[in-house]
């Protein structure tokens, strides 16, 4: 039988906060659960919330309260978003907060989840992680397959190339290599015949596409 849940993490006192007051006074306003996130202390914090409900707004006043009120320094907070659009905006909400500086928000280390490995892997193998060996345009993804289908008699016209690099995208991000595709229709057979000739002409010509970076890392 699974236990009944019981809190144990000591209850904090957001009014004991003196930063998330002054994010108040600054024109920041956070309702009672924002601010608890906001200033939670050390350990893991899972936030589950909709659209428009205000999650960039606590990311970014947590941020601004560790630096400011835990005196963490900004080089060891990473910020983590999907886009770069996403991670620029937090920076500039950053800015007009109390008690940041532009220098702190330049320690901070924001971006997208391929940026961010990416670094990771350059830093550790800038030789084979050359930006200039990525495959960075569907099309040239696309090409290989193409000349992978003609070796295996797919027609170009009537197979949904398309269809297939989002498939192997799937795979690769669910760390599934084409020896382990256990394939349950004649697509997903002759698809995962073109994951293996993709990964196969990569190897060979020493690219990488953009899924490589998750995977690497």
């Amino acid at each position: 039988q699974i236990p009944p849940f019981t809190e144990r993490e000591k209850q904090i006192n957001i009014n004991s906060s003196s930063y998330i007051e002054a994010l108040q006074k600054a024109g920041v306003y956070l309702d009672e659960k924002q601010a608890k996130a906001a200033a939670h202390p050390n350990g893991a914090l899972l936030v589950i919330a909709g659209a428009g409900s205000g999650k960039t707004r606590v990311l970014t006043a947590r941020t601004a309260y560790l630096i400011a009120e835990q005196k963490i320094e900004p080089n060891r907070i990473m910020l983590v978003t999907f886009t770069a659009k996403a991670a620029n905006e937090m920076k500039a909400r950053l800015l007009d907060y109390p008690h940041i500086t532009p220098a702190q928000i330049k320690r901070l280390v924001t971006g997208t989840f391929h940026s961010i490995f990416y670094r990771i892997l350059v830093y550790h193998h800038p030789q084979k992680w050359d930006g200039r060996k990525l495959l960075n345009k569907e099309w040239m993804r696309g090409q290989i397959l193409k000349e992978a289908g003609k070796e295996l008699g797919l027609d170009d016209k009537e197979f949904a190339y398309d269809a297939a690099l989002q498939q192997i995208g799937y795979w690769k991000n669910s760390l599934i290599t084409p020896s382990q595709v256990k394939p349950e229709s004649d697509w997903e057979e002759r698809t995962s015949l073109l994951y293996q000739r993709y990964e196969e002409h990569k190897t060979v010509n020493e690219l990488f596409d953009f899924d490589d970076m998750l995977t690497g890392c």
